[in-house]
């Protein structure tokens, strides 16, 4: 027998089941559950939420080892109906998924909800992704191929089959399918917007759902050898509408019609300290999208990355998501240049430099060939094993459209810094404390800046005696507006 394969009763015997559920009750009165008069409901529909106030999901999964999972993920965002209106089955959204991985020459499978990843996103990249704020040492460290999606994400993802398998020892095919409904606006024929946030709490958001589909299909054939690797995906989809988003400026060259072809290589080569990295991609049009690095070890101390990409302003793919300062795989060149040096000391430095230039203008920006530059220093201390602390500095300057009260749009200089200082401490094993300092200060040139601050204090304990954990999270935030806003990672 192959040891690589475990046997169903393995499976069935050893397996583990785990449950999760998340409820989440607000303090407050939002405008969407105000008490509103009946008239005032019925000639303002979509001002009121139809359902609670309350945010509710639960997780099931089966897993034996890392090998299987068997899992179905359920959620309703607040202000959903649940188990009543339209959502009269439960939850708003379902995301089941089988997954299997190297189980002998099957890398990976996944049947139900399933997430892809190839090369560096320039054509297929529906995971998570740290983008440019990675540790220099990681940015190029993706895990490519095919995952379970388990996540609550309600756009990121496929539905259907997938399939890994190794040809070799050192080359692996992969293929996909996915049939998925989406939401969006379709007017007539077309399809106007699509939307990506999975709420539906008002009857617009309903008029919205389930409108339009998609198919894709795909495939990606990967030799990964002892100094070099390369990797060739194809990525084929289609929608049963055309799409054509509503025309804007800064949209001129948006993803349009009804189908669409990428085409990409991605390729590494190892030369002693030298590490050549990359891919280039082309949509069916023949537009480019191409990133390539070099790394530099010159001792397991210190690393540096430097990174160029350029990404046509007309290119086009539905699923790509990469290094960049946009949020499209498209109009945008740059330069990346970072180092990290480690065990300096009790000391880490990390640090990088992004220098970039949007060709076409962008969304809140009416302007052709602007430029911006986007930099971090990251100072870390670690005297011993039970304390550490850092403290991170952010810069970025970038151009934006600024309208005075009474007076005429204008493009300036925005620039945006950002601090935050970090100390965790462990006095004992079970004990984990940590405290942060946020600050924020925004302002477009010789303008009144927009400032933030937030101050964070957790604990964690794990008890001893019995299998629990409990995590405790108290901030106080006080910011100007909706420009200072300031983002913390909530343990879940």
């Amino acid at each position: 027998k192959n040891p690589r394969i475990p046997t169903w009763k393995n499976i069935l015997k050893y397996g583990k089941h785990e449950f999760s559920t998340r409820v989440d009750i607000p303090f407050y009165t939002r405008e969407g559950y105000q008490p509103f008069s009946s008239e005032y409901i019925q000639a303002n529909p979509n001002k009121r939420y139809l359902g609670h106030s309350f945010y509710h999901n639960m997780r099931y999964c089966f897993r034996y080892s890392d090998k299987v999972y068997i899992g179905l993920t359920a959620e309703k965002d607040a202000g959903e109906p649940f188990f009543a209106g339209k959502n009269a089955k439960g939850y708003d959204y379902y995301s089941p998924y089988i997954y299997i991985r190297d189980f002998g020459k099957i890398r990976a499978f996944a049947l139900g909800n399933y997430r892809l990843n190839y090369g560096y996103g320039l054509v297929m990249n529906t995971d998570f992704s740290m983008g440019k704020t990675a540790m220099i040492s990681t940015l190029d460290n993706r895990t490519r191929g095919i995952k379970k999606h388990s996540s609550t994400d309600e756009y990121n993802y496929f539905q259907g089959i997938a399939g890994s398998i190794r040809l070799t020892k050192q080359l692996t095919a992969d293929a996909f399918y996915s049939y998925r409904k989406m939401d969006g606006i379709v007017d007539n024929l077309f399809i106007t917007s699509i939307k990506e946030d999975g709420y539906h709490r008002i009857p617009r958001d309903y008029e919205k759902k389930n409108t339009f589909t998609n198919q894709l299909i795909g495939s990606n054939i990967h030799f990964d050898g002892n100094h070099f690797q390369v990797g060739l995906t194809a990525v084929y989809n289609v929608f049963n509408k055309v799409l054509k988003t509503t025309d804007r400026i800064y949209n001129r060259y948006y993803p349009r019609g009804r189908d669409f072809l990428n085409v990409g290589a991605n390729y590494k080569l190892h030369l002693k300290d030298f590490t050549l990295m990359g891919e280039t991609a082309i949509d069916k049009d023949g537009r480019l999208a191409t990133m390539n690095m070099i790394r530099y070890i010159p001792s397991w101390k210190v690393h540096f990355l430097a990174m160029h990409r350029f990404y046509d302003v007309a290119y086009q793919s539905m699923y790509a998501r990469s290094v960049g300062e946009g949020s499209m795989v498209q109009n945008e060149s740059g330069f990346y240049l970072g180092v990290e040096v480690v065990e300096l000391g009790r000391f880490n430095v990390s640090a990088y430099g992004d220098f970039f230039y949007f060709p076409w203008k962008k969304y809140q920006l009416s302007k052709n060939g602007t430029h911006g530059l986007d930099g971090v220093v990251q100072v870390t201390y670690s005297p011993n094993d039970k304390l550490d602390m850092f403290i991170r500095y952010r810069y970025k300057n970038k151009y934006k459209d600024y309208t005075p009260e009474g007076g005429e749009k204008l493009t300036l200089p925005y620039i945006q810094q950002k601090g935050r200082y970090q100390l965790s401490y462990s006095p004992v094993n079970e004990l984990v404390l940590k405290t942060s300092v946020d600050v924020v200060h925004n302002a477009y040139q010789q303008k009144e800046p927009s400032k933030g601050i937030l101050v964070g204090q957790s604990v964690a304990y794990k008890f001893k005696t019995f299998p629990l954990q409990a995590d405790i999270n108290v901030a106080w935030f006080h910011t100007d507006d909706y420009a200072s806003r300031i983002t913390r990672y909530e343990k879940g």
